[in-house]
């Protein structure tokens, strides 16, 4: 693939990957604000479940946030090295959105069905539980 192929690719998968995550940062806020909002209006305290729910939650949106940081760390201690490495940078990161949004739509689902059965993980969401955990692991490794 010659260079300019490469560059334009990365470029598109990191808007992809940015927007993806720009996203997921919305949709976890406006989740929580709903939760807050809704308990309000009828004039009813948070109840354990929810507060651990809305911790899960931020807990969650700050761990996206810190890869976000090594995401940006990574791009840029390599961005001379090649374009090779900028592009398994950048297609790292968009894979991590994907899957953590993915993950957060299932999540999202469950509070909203509260239904015990719908809580088992498949062998497909373990494998992107695994990827994810590999994902980070490569991150890590990059930043020394």
């Amino acid at each position: 693939m010659d260079d300019e192929k490469t560059l334009a690719i990365i470029k598109n998968l990191h808007k992809n990957a940015e927007e993806l995550f720009k996203t997921y940062v919305l949709s976890i806020e406006n989740v929580i604000n709903e939760v807050n909002s809704r308990k309000k209006g009828i004039d009813l305290k948070l109840s354990k479940d929810d507060k651990n729910s809305i911790a899960a939650m931020q807990n969650a949106m700050m761990e996206v946030i810190n890869m976000r940081d090594s995401y940006t760390r990574s791009r840029e201690r390599h961005k001379y090295t090649g374009l090779d490495e900028l592009l398994k940078i950048v297609n790292d990161w968009f894979d991590f959105m994907k899957i953590v949004t993915a993950i957060h739509i299932k999540s999202a689902r469950l509070i909203a069905n509260s239904s015990e059965n719908d809580r088992e993980f498949s062998l497909e969401e373990r494998d992107q539980l695994i990827k994810l955990e590999e994902i980070k692991k490569r991150f890590t490794q990059r930043l020394g």
